[in-house]
């Protein structure tokens, strides 16, 4: 399952600075979301790596023990395109977890301090030199 959940934040934020730290923090989130006696990443990894099966029934012995870390990027692009064309009525509630997953992954990935030096995150700001003001040259907000 670590694997799998490595491999998933590699493809979506490739960044070695941050890889370790999203990971955790991925695996901790899903968990928390939705606790159960199968864990929701295990979950996730699972359907990863069976999906990742049928794309590529080869990725099953490669160098990693999960079949989707083993796959490429185009491959693990094809992974989340078979499981997003699945039909709703079969698996909507798969369709809605994996579509999720990479949004989570990079908003997880890029709120951490490394996350946000690699964003070039400036900071909260009180207002851009652009925005300030008034609309048309006006003087106060008023009709």
């Amino acid at each position: 399952m670590q694997q799998t959940m490595n491999a998933l934040v590699e493809f979506v934020v490739p960044e070695v600075k941050v890889e370790a730290t999203a990971t955790r923090r991925l695996i901790r989130t899903l968990d928390r979301f939705l606790p159960g006696p199968q864990p929701l990443s295990a979950t996730a990894a699972t359907i990863l790596n069976e999906t990742a099966a049928r794309v590529k029934p080869a990725a099953k012995r490669g160098k990693s023990a999960s079949a989707f870390a083993n796959l490429s990027r185009a491959e693990k692009a094809k992974v989340f395109q078979t499981l997003e064309a699945l039909p709703v009525e079969v698996a909507g509630s798969v369709r809605f977890l994996v579509g999720n997953l990479p949004d989570l992954t990079a908003f997880l990935a890029y709120s951490t301090p490394a996350g946000r030096r690699l964003a070039h995150y400036a900071g909260v700001a009180h207002g851009r030199k652009e925005l300030k003001g008034y609309w048309q040259g006006r003087r106060a907000a008023g009709p």
